[in-house]
């Protein structure tokens, strides 16, 4: 008989300055406490990478002195991320969520829900007073970038 545990996940959780060169620092982080390597670090990276510039961008805390969090779960059979940021700014309204997640637009940027929703294998947002939160899920093992991103 074969007997299969999940583990607890190990949690970790930073908060970053809400300042461009920061998004970078923070996908940095989230891959090395991830322990993925190859193509799923990569997606990874993208990921956190579009979601924390969304926070820095679209959110206050984006703002002087804001700030937002990343969340890493490490299961044994996948990573979960949760992006945090303070909310939308006052004075830019958010926009309905169906206009979020929409297929891609012709535009140069705006991009990052949709590859999140497009590339990983589930996903999760909720939104209140001063929080938005966007979360996703990695499973572990053998996957290829390339055709993760053709499909």
């Amino acid at each position: 008989m074969v007997v299969t545990m999940q583990c607890p996940p190990s949690v970790y959780e930073v908060a970053f300055a809400g300042v461009p060169g920061g998004v970078a620092v923070a996908r940095e982080w989230a891959v090395a406490v991830s322990r993925l390597t190859g193509d799923r670090a990569d997606v990874l990276s993208l990921l956190v990478s579009e979601l924390a510039t969304n926070a820095v961008r679209h959110s206050r805390s984006g703002d002087e002195y804001g700030a937002y969090t990343v969340t890493v779960a490490v299961r044994t059979d996948a990573v979960l991320v949760v992006v945090a940021d303070t909310g939308p700014r006052p004075e830019k309204p958010t926009a309905p969520l169906p206009c979020l997640i929409s297929p891609f637009a012709e535009a140069e940027g705006g991009y990052g829900l949709s590859l999140v929703v497009a590339i990983a294998d589930a996903w999760t947002i909720s939104s209140s007073p001063g929080r938005t939160q966007v979360g996703f899920e990695l499973r572990k093992g053998e996957g290829n970038l390339e055709d993760t991103l053709a499909a």
